[in-house]
């Protein structure tokens, strides 16, 4: 198995700037085996738990991808790639590479995306829109009061589309952070118009506030919503273009 090209982020990454892959779930056989031999014990016992086929088809395909794509930094056999978790279980590049990458990853539906940065946190979040008869009880149980309350005011041909693009803002910047559920929804407040620029507006934690963040929507085809969340002031994003899977086999 070949690696792909590999990028120098001297010369490919300038300051600021996030790669991102769109990946689509949608593998065949073939190629979800040859995924699944570059995920480690970890990875693998994993991809074991899932109830559904489809499921671990998914993880099995996102993860592999993520090696897929990393490789091309780390100048490294895709599989020799090395995790480590983050206090609140962000998945982190062992230090033992010695390398300033970050990356994260969301999936939804069939779609995968992959943000790549060096030197600073980075999240991203994608989500299929879909109709939710609940969106008000569960914006007013995730949301601020004040982002539920704009969200209501909306017209009501965009609450569908607010709801989701308000959840993947949020979510951006919870994954950049890397504090999960030990993050209080409410404690920061993001843009809840589709219409306007994706922004964070407010943080109860000054020190991890507008001024010190960049947000940018992304635009990935009808039925999703998905946006990036970078801990620096400006924000490049760059939209790699490769077909990662290319690399497998031979």
């Amino acid at each position: 198995m070949a690696t792909l090209p590999s990028i120098s982020f001297n010369e490919q990454f300038e300051a600021s700037t996030v790669h991102v892959y769109e990946v689509d779930l949608l593998f065949g056989e073939d190629d979800l085996a040859e995924l699944l031999k570059l995920l480690d014990d970890r990875e693998l016992a994993q991809a074991k738990r899932f109830a559904t086929p489809a499921l671990k088809r998914k993880y099995v395909a996102s993860h592999g991808n993520v090696r897929l794509a990393l490789a091309r930094y780390l100048d490294t056999f895709p599989s020799d790639i090395r995790f480590v978790e983050g206090p609140h279980g962000k998945p982190q590049i062992d230090p033992g590479h010695a390398t300033e990458i970050r990356f994260n990853l969301s999936h939804s539906g069939e779609k995968c995306l992959i943000a790549v940065t060096t030197g600073t946190e980075v999240g991203i979040d994608v989500e299929q829109i879909r109709k939710l008869d609940d969106w008000q009880a569960i914006s007013q149980r995730f949301f601020s009061e004040r982002e539920a309350a704009r969200l209501d005011a909306l017209p009501q041909e965009l609450v569908q589309l607010a709801f989701f693009a308000t959840w993947s803002r949020k979510e951006s910047y919870i994954k950049a952070l890397g504090l999960g559920l030990a993050l209080d929804l409410g404690a920061f407040e993001v843009e809840v118009d589709p219409r306007k620029e994706a922004h964070l507006v407010w943080a109860q934690d000054t020190s991890e506030g507008p001024p010190h963040w960049s947000m940018r929507d992304i635009s990935v085809g009808p039925g999703y919503r998905a946006a990036v969340a970078l801990r620096d002031r400006r924000c490049n994003i760059v939209m790699i273009e490769a077909e990662l899977t290319a690399s497998l086999g031979g």
